[in-house]
This record gives C-alpha cells, structure tokens and sequence, in this order.
C-alpha cells in the first residue's frame, strides 16, 4: 500500500472504481520487484519482524517500521549499531503529484465492548487516561505507546532517551505529513488479502505485476460491488 502511495495511486477512486491496475500502481510494483535484488538472501522467507534484530546487529543497510524501531535503533543497550544511525522520510516519485512519502498509520487502539455494563464510565476513563498529555507521557516513559503528538515534544522524552535527539521531531513530522489512515471500508481487510497475494505472487515470479493487479482489481472491485450493493 505505501508503494502504491508514493506512486501517487490509491486502491480505488471516490467512485469506488478500483484502480489498481493503472499505469502508476504498475509501475509501483515493478519497482518494488526490483529491489528485491538489493535484499539480503531468503528475505521473502522471513516472518513479521525479523528485519528489526537482523538491523541492529549491523546486517542490514537500512530498514523501515514502527516508531519503536526507531527509538530503539540508537539505544545502546540494545543496539549493535548504537549512534550510527540516522532517519529519513519515506521517500516518493517525483511523478506522483504528491509532495512527501506517505506511510501506513499504526498504532494500538482501545475499544468499548457491546456488552459493556457501563459504556459511558468506560468512555470516560480512555479519555482520562489517554487524552491528557501528563498522563499520556507518563504512559510512554514507563513502555506504553505515544498517544499524543505532544509526547514527542516533551523535554522529559529528551531527558530519558537522549540518544533519540534526532528521531523525535522526525516522528512528529511523518506523524503530521507522512502517516496515511488505510482504507476503512468494512471489507478492507479483504482488500489487503487481495493486494498482498498479488504481491506474494509478483516477488515470487509467479505472476507479472501487470497480470496479478489485473486479476487483483477484477477481485476487488467484485468486493466493492457486493458491499456496495448490501449496504
């Protein structure tokens, strides 16, 4: 999804016509295809996560991920590569019409369940516990995740880890200009199962990113249809 991004493409347009198979998404997969060569060997066969240690323990150039990543890449204690670390944006073509890389945005998140006995007192404790910066702050000193932009600023998140002087108002800016909601239709995640084969298939010579976004988009668009027609 963030190739098809930095391309300038999205998986379908404000119709809900899928256009994963235009001439930008093409060309964002190919390109993604050629980089497989400059990968370490075996690559398509590791699991969620196994570039974060191979990273820093100096095997690998550079990486992409979760802010944790990058917050622990310059943290000695768990570092090989400890101070020799620097951090970029995600980058994008210069065809694309966009003016930054966009990423997916991540994160955690916390729900009220439908069987909750007392849904308003529950509503009101997340936004006790998570909507203040103090609290937030004292959240993510203490391993939590950041739940505020703000968090990012704060001169105690300075003070605890100051090997990290240069990733902070990075991840405030991807925060701001880079980070991307993924689509929220009901059937999304369907959609990601769809793209993903095609890639599976593309990164292994199994299909031509030309016949696997062809293919994808007849799937995806049959979703979309019978979404569109249920609603």
């Amino acid at each position: 999804m963030p190739w098809l991004w930095t391309f300038g493409e999205e998986y379908y347009d404000e119709n809900y016509r899928v256009t994963v198979d235009s001439p930008r998404a093409i060309a964002a997969m190919k390109y993604a295809r050629e980089l497989q060569k400059y990968q370490p060997p075996g690559v398509l066969g590791w699991e969620y996560g196994d570039h974060i240690p191979r990273f820093y323990e100096g095997h690998l150039a550079m990486t992409g991920g979760w802010f944790h990543i990058g917050l622990d890449a310059n943290d000695p204690s768990k570092s090989a590569v400890a101070g020799k670390v620097g951090y970029a944006t995600v980058p994008w073509h210069t065809d694309s019409g966009i003016k930054t890389g966009k990423a997916v945005l991540g994160g955690g998140s916390v729900a009220i369940t439908k069987h909750s006995k007392n849904p308003e007192a529950t509503f009101t404790y997340l936004n006790w516990m998570f909507g203040n910066k103090e609290r937030a702050l004292e959240w993510y000193l203490n391993g939590g995740g950041a739940t505020l932009r703000a968090i990012y600023e704060s001169p105690e998140v300075y003070e605890k880890f100051p090997w990290a002087e240069e990733f902070f108002p990075m991840a405030n800016y991807s925060l701001e200009h880079i980070a991307k909601q993924r689509p929220t239709l009901p059937i999304s995640h369907s959609l990601f199962e769809i793209m993903s084969a095609a890639w599976h298939n593309v990164s292994m010579d199994r299909e031509t990113p030309e016949g696997a976004l062809r293919r994808a988009k007849k799937e995806m668009q049959t979703l979309i249809d019978q979404w569109k027609g249920g609603k």
